[in-house]
């Protein structure tokens, strides 16, 4: 268990959550926060690594070309993620640029969060396995690993309903992302959310009793 972030005999207890889209790894962590836990979102903290005036502004405008930013000179997040998800070797390159600045970002706040007297953290990572194996540093912020995965019928359900993205999208950006295999490999802890926000709000009730509360 990583304890980079004690202080004295009090330290943060940090749960690194991830899942595909649509799983409800978003979810998952609101329920976390009602119940006490601060939540860091590693897309939120994803965006500033590329900010305009940035290092990693200019190096994603170096390695992918005026063509992602707006008129206004920042990053297309859409555009963007239109070109990565069509080309793995790209996607492997924006991952380069971002997952190292965004990681030095969340043990920024983590640090903060101890100081603060924070005893639950949770770092919500879309892409952790990804990140994880790109550099290995994440796992020294993370105490534990949560999954959430779910079916893919109500992926593609819950996917289209709430981003707007057709079948074909959805399916698309799962199959850019890693597998639920994959996923459960590094997981100390899988949610099955399968069923409905009810059901998900009591497992992770049960979680956060059994593995968090202090």
């Amino acid at each position: 268990m990583s304890r980079i972030f004690a202080t004295g005999m009090v330290y943060v207890k940090v749960v690194g959550l991830t899942g595909g889209i649509g799983a409800g790894k978003t979810e998952t962590a609101g329920i976390l926060r009602k119940l006490g836990a601060e939540v860091l979102s590693a897309d939120h903290l994803a965006h500033e690594t590329y900010l305009p005036g940035t290092a990693g502004w200019s190096e994603i405008v170096e390695e992918f070309g005026q063509q992602v930013l707006t008129s206004g000179g920042e990053i297309d997040r859409n555009t963007l993620g239109t070109v990565v998800f069509q080309n793995p070797s790209k996607r492997e390159r924006l991952n380069a640029i971002v997952h190292p600045r965004t990681r030095e970002l969340i043990a920024e706040r983590l640090r903060r969060l101890r100081d603060e007297g924070c005893r639950v953290a949770i770092v919500e990572v879309a892409l952790l396995v990804e990140a994880i194996r790109m550099d290995v540093a994440w796992t020294k912020l993370i105490d534990e690993i949560w999954v959430v995965v779910a079916p893919e019928n109500a992926v593609v359900e819950r996917s289209m309903s709430r981003g707007g993205l057709d079948v074909e999208a959805v399916k698309a950006r799962v199959q850019a992302q890693a597998t639920n295999d994959e996923r459960r490999e590094i997981a100390d802890v899988v949610i099955e959310n399968g069923g409905n926000l009810e059901l998900l709000t009591k497992r992770v009730q049960n979680l956060w009793w059994e593995r968090l509360a202090t």
